[in-house]
């Protein structure tokens, strides 16, 4: 079973209360990534970051210590 079909699972078994809480949830930390906050880098966690324009329509940035260039949801 993937990782989303535990999830799907999981979120079915919720009380629609529960799925509100966690909507609301979800919803905040979506609006806290997306209010300007730039992310330390994935690959050397350099805070050292410039906004680097768009890939897909999402903001790409660029570490200036190691070079690369990812988007906010890049795991390194």
């Amino acid at each position: 079973m993937t990782n989303r079909e535990k999830l799907l699972t999981r979120i079915s078994q919720l009380s629609e209360d529960d799925i509100t809480v966690l909507l609301d949830a979800v919803m905040l930390m979506t609006d806290m990534n997306n209010a300007g906050q730039i992310p330390d880098c994935p690959y050397c966690g350099s805070s050292s970051i410039i906004r680097y324009g768009l890939k897909h329509g999402k903001q790409r940035f660029l570490c200036k210590s190691c070079r690369k260039t990812f988007l906010p949801t890049t795991h390194g």
